[in-house]
């Protein structure tokens, strides 16, 4: 009987001893813990240079669009003669690269027709411009990581 009690008292003893030995990680659970957290810092940071170039091509739009209508409204004040003659303001906010560029042009069921180019080409049409004349304005630019952008915008002008 003096050995049941012996058991008895040895057994719970075991357990706690084992705890205490398994008490640390792992050297591959450590490496595995680290490879999950890298992954995530991985995916991390692509998400945050994403919303960054997002924002960048936003704001480049943005500052397209202002210019493009400017110029819109810059082409309805005026007189459809000094239409003719018409250039367009200094491009500010988009880089070096960014280009204005103003078109007459003719639209029927077959598609674009570019008249002229304003104000260069348009003294040598051939006929004289139609009634109400249609004018295209274009802004073209490179962003910042040079994929080319454009930013359109179409008018019609009576005379």
């Amino acid at each position: 009987m003096d050995m049941t009690r012996t058991l008895h008292k040895t057994l719970p003893a075991e357990p706690a001893r084992k705890a205490r030995n398994n008490a640390g990680m792992t050297l591959l659970e450590l490496m595995i813990a680290a490879g999950v957290m890298t992954i995530g810092f991985v995916l991390l940071f692509g998400s945050i240079m994403s919303i960054s170039t997002t924002g960048s091509s936003s704001e480049d739009r943005a500052i397209a669009v202002a210019h493009v209508s400017t110029v819109i409204e810059e082409l309805r004040s005026l007189d459809f003669t000094d239409v003719l003659e018409y250039q367009p303001p200094p491009i500010t906010g988009l880089g070096g690269s960014a280009l204005f560029i103003v078109e007459l042009i003719e639209s029927d069921e077959e598609g674009v027709t570019v008249l002229g180019t304003l104000p260069n080409t348009i003294s040598a049409l051939a006929a004289p411009p139609p009634n109400p004349a249609e004018v295209r304005v274009r802004l073209q630019w490179r962003d910042d990581y040079g994929r080319p952008r454009r930013a359109l915008a179409t008018v019609q002008l009576a005379r």
